[in-house]
């Protein structure tokens, strides 16, 4: 999961503030799964995802109260999740190899994306080290853009290794005392099979 942009806007003794930074995260394990129909060379389907990272720290880079901007250079330790569950509909094109690569060739490139909708949800543990809970979820409008390259075990089943850039709108999270808006990207590596019937 990629550093991600954020703006968190709180009140303090009446008083509003904006805050801007830059959050840094972890990666961690995703998984996918997904169903659809084959047109010979062209694939479409639906696909359920699950991305995930681990928050370490934000950077706030300048704050804004009564009309007035600071700038700022200061790490907060953060400790929770930043996680993205993707509704997506897919297309993936496998292109033709024995041109290059050989008549018996078992190896098939491929290239697609999609797009969807994907539930984001923050839920911090701590800030500063002190215990806290907000946990909130957004739903917003996702893509996906990638490639990779499959090794055909037999006629309907192959091995896939595969990249896909995951992007997202900015997502909204407010618990009535503090809204932050934040992105949700993510390179993303799996390794996967494909089974035609």
């Amino acid at each position: 999961v990629l550093d991600s942009d954020v703006t968190d806007t709180f009140t303090v003794a009446g008083v509003t503030v904006v805050a801007t930074g830059e959050a840094t995260l972890d990666s961690d394990l995703a998984a996918s799964g997904a169903i659809g129909y084959s047109f010979g060379q062209l694939r479409i389907e639906g696909e359920l995802s699950r991305l995930a990272g681990e928050f370490e720290q934000i950077t706030l880079n300048q704050a804004t109260a009564l009309g007035n901007t600071i700038t700022i250079d200061l790490g907060i330790p953060l400790k929770g999740d930043f996680d993205a569950t993707g509704f997506m509909a897919n297309a993936w094109y496998d292109f033709d190899t024995p041109g290059f690569i050989g008549s018996d060739s078992k190896l098939v490139p491929f290239l697609g994306g999609g797009i969807g909708l994907a539930k984001i949800a923050i839920d911090l543990d701590s800030i500063l080290g002190i215990n806290t809970t907000y946990d909130q979820s957004d739903t917003v409008f996702a893509y996906q853009l990638g490639g990779g390259i499959g090794y055909r075990v037999s006629e309907k089943t192959s091995l896939n290794l595969s990249y896909r850039y995951f992007g997202t709108d900015d997502a909204e999270f407010d618990d009535g005392g503090d809204q932050v808006d934040a992105e949700f990207r993510s390179h993303v590596f799996l390794i996967g099979l494909l089974q035609k019937f």
